[in-house]
């Protein structure tokens, strides 16, 4: 009697160890599964989502003491989706480089509201109303050939699926060269790739 007590609760110690190991095992598999079906929907976001540039610079007009210089381009959606609460800001300044930190922050925005897949904004104006006058120094540099002009686009923007997301394109025009088309910086291309900050409330 005894034997057979002994025998029935190690076959009940066998089960319960033989289910901790299904359940266990199980559980590994939900999260494999979710873990995939998380990257499957990443993956699909990706591909549909809006994606936004800028191109078609150009120069309106040319460095001149006491006036802004003024550029224009075009923002473009290339992504299969709406792009929500399109904004581009544009700095415009002289330097020797680009490696001009820029507190966004402080750049007038231009909000341009939604863009849809395959259409384009434009032409936007960089340097309209920034205040930001050219000085004999400036311009005496820009045509010496000492600096150069450059033109950083920002553009943030929302996509259907409730993540936020920025781009930055710089361009460079030097004196003397053809208005059209400006030159891409060494720093150009920067973007948040397939990264998703969500959307905060507005």
């Amino acid at each position: 009697m005894k034997t057979s007590a002994v025998e029935t609760s190690a076959q009940i110690d066998r089960l319960i160890a033989q289910q901790q190991r299904t359940a266990n095992s199980m559980e590994q598999n939900l999260v494999r599964s979710k873990a995939a079906l998380d990257a499957s929907i990443k993956a699909s976001h990706n591909d549909q989502r809006a994606w936004l540039g800028a191109w078609k610079f150009s120069m309106l007009s040319d460095a001149e003491v006491g006036k802004e210089f003024l550029s224009q381009y075009e923002v473009e959606n290339s992504g299969k989706t709406a792009a929500l609460n399109v904004v581009a800001n544009s700095a415009t300044f002289f330097d020797t480089g680009d490696n001009r930190s820029i507190d966004w922050s402080l750049i007038k925005k231009t909000h341009r509201g939604i863009l849809w897949p395959s259409m384009s904004i434009g032409p936007v104006i960089a340097g309209k109303g920034s205040g930001q006058f050219t000085t004999p120094g400036v311009v005496g540099g820009y045509r010496e050939h000492i600096t150069k002009a450059y033109v950083i686009i920002r553009i943030t923007y929302d996509d259907v699926f409730g993540c936020s997301h920025w781009t930055e394109v710089c361009t460079v025009h030097s004196y003397g060269e053809s208005a059209i088309p400006f030159e891409l910086c060494n720093r150009n291309g920067m973007d948040d790739v397939n990264t998703c900050a969500k959307v905060k409330p507005r």
